[in-house]
């Protein structure tokens, strides 16, 4: 589907978001769901491809013209709210690792494969995940708290690093 106009919002920690608007010749066809997001690239920069998902909340159409927003996965880390759920030290400290993947995947997304290893070293002696949180408001939280940050990478998974490192701006 061509993309008459679009911009992304892609912060150093959490959700990216694209903004786009189509051109649709019937309305009726807006798309919902997982969608892919090609960039060609060129010498200098690689071809990317970003995969999110489109919710029907997300999508009005009108005039041959469809604004939609796409989200980062499934779309669901920044809207499903979580059950309530505790972590209790037995004998051992709870490692955070375990809290970070289960409020992903109970929000219907994907972790990355490196998060066990990544967090393996941070451990509480408890930890309570309120009801209604959303996964967001849980990996914002311990960010904060324990100075980690998280994105989406290409593939639609959630990753999670412990420190960032950028390339020099030339």
């Amino acid at each position: 589907i061509p993309i008459i106009f679009g911009s992304i919002r892609m912060p150093i920690r959490g959700v990216w978001m694209a903004f786009l608007e189509l051109d649709m010749a019937d309305v009726a066809d807006t798309p919902v769901g997982p969608v892919e997001i090609q960039f060609t690239g060129n010498e200098d920069y690689p071809d990317v491809t970003l995969r999110g998902a489109i919710t029907s909340s997300d999508a009005v159409s009108e005039e041959g013209r469809a604004r939609v927003i796409v989200r980062a996965g499934n779309g669901s880390l920044q809207n499903k709210a979580l059950t309530q759920r505790d972590y209790v030290k037995s004998p051992f400290d709870v490692n955070i690792a375990l809290v970070v993947q289960d409020a992903i995947l109970e929000a219907g997304e994907q972790p990355s494969p490196n998060i066990k290893t990544t967090l393996e070293s941070i451990r509480v002696p408890r930890w309570h995940r309120a009801s209604g949180a959303t996964a967001t408001q849980i990996l914002d939280r311990m960010a904060q708290r324990f100075g980690v940050t998280y994105r989406f990478n290409d593939a639609g998974e959630v990753e999670v690093a412990l420190s960032e490192t950028f390339p020099p701006i030339a």
